[in-house]
């Protein structure tokens, strides 16, 4: 029997969200397929909520890597590249596959040091415009230009990202350039609607809206995501000030992150701060959808 192929991936941090929720259904994926796979990740940065896989979903094999996450390190850094470097040597694998920015730098750079046959990295959004000045943002791109080269396959996960990164920021040539749509689960939603068509609908939205004080026929809409700048709180915010009062609409906000004390000041500025509700993060999504009609 042949030995299966042993797969390395690498990850900056688990944090509730895309990427951890990716990484975890991939990981589930490759073991089906006869695929031995070790995730290697840092922690999660302050006021980040930590991801944890739904009770009864197969056990991911995983290592944390000392001085791996999301904050810029250079002292960190270099602890994190040894240590993935080490890794590679141990684990031996036949691929390295990276995803996000950070992670996707020091574990291709580990693969090249280790001698790792393939290399794929996996594009979750990108840092290469928006995030920092023009300088650094100029500085990022060069290094990806690089990495690329390198890289034996870039995953991007729309049409429009592969796009992105091969027309607009010149990271490597279409053609080199993979798009890999994410793949959900969408039975739950399914039932969702299916219940809001039932007599009575859904019986968690009304719940929600009864703790919410939301009125039933009131328009109950939803913003989900990380409460950080690059996710545009604020333009949402505004855009709901926009609607018309008498449509009572109110408007709650699931998801945790820096952003919350602005979000409460900017709902009271735009005048809107009885109707905004602020929930945290709540897991799992699916019945939070049941309640919300946009």
């Amino acid at each position: 029997m042949n030995a299966p192929v042993r797969v390395l991936r690498v990850i900056a941090r688990l944090n509730v969200g895309g990427p951890a929720q990716h990484v975890h259904w991939l990981a589930q994926g490759l073991v089906h397929h006869g695929y031995r796979t070790l995730l290697a990740h840092g922690q999660v940065g302050e006021g980040e909520s930590p991801f944890e896989p739904a009770p009864g979903a197969p056990g991911l094999e995983r290592v944390v890597v000392p001085g791996l996450g999301r904050a810029v390190r250079p002292a960190d850094d270099l602890r994190a590249l040894a240590h993935l470097v080490r890794l590679c040597h141990r684990h031996r694998p036949c691929i390295v596959h990276t995803h996000t920015a950070k992670a996707g730098t020091l574990g291709r750079i580990a693969a090249a040091i280790a001698g790792v046959p393939i290399v794929v990295h996996t594009f979750h959004g990108h840092v290469l415009q928006g995030y920092f000045g023009p300088l650094v943002s100029t500085l990022i791109r060069a290094v990806e230009r690089s990495l690329a080269a390198r890289t034996d396959a870039i995953i991007a996960l729309s049409e429009r990202q592969r796009r992105d990164l091969a027309w607009r920021h010149r990271v490597a040539p279409a053609s080199r350039i993979h798009v890999v749509p994410l793949g959900i689960d969408l039975a739950p939603l399914r039932e969702i609607a299916a219940s809001r068509q039932r007599p009575g609908g859904a019986p968690q939205a009304a719940a929600l809206r009864r703790r919410l004080g939301v009125p039933a026929r009131a328009p109950l809409l939803g913003w989900i995501g990380r409460l950080v700048p690059i996710k545009r709180i604020d333009r949402a915010l505004e855009a709901f000030a926009r609607l018309d009062p008498a449509l009572g609409a109110h408007l709650v906000v699931a998801g945790g992150g820096p952003e919350r004390e602005r979000l409460d000041a900017l709902a009271r500025t735009l005048g809107v701060r009885e109707r905004v509700h602020a929930l945290g993060v709540c897991l799992p999504v699916a019945p939070l959808y049941a309640a919300l009609d946009a």
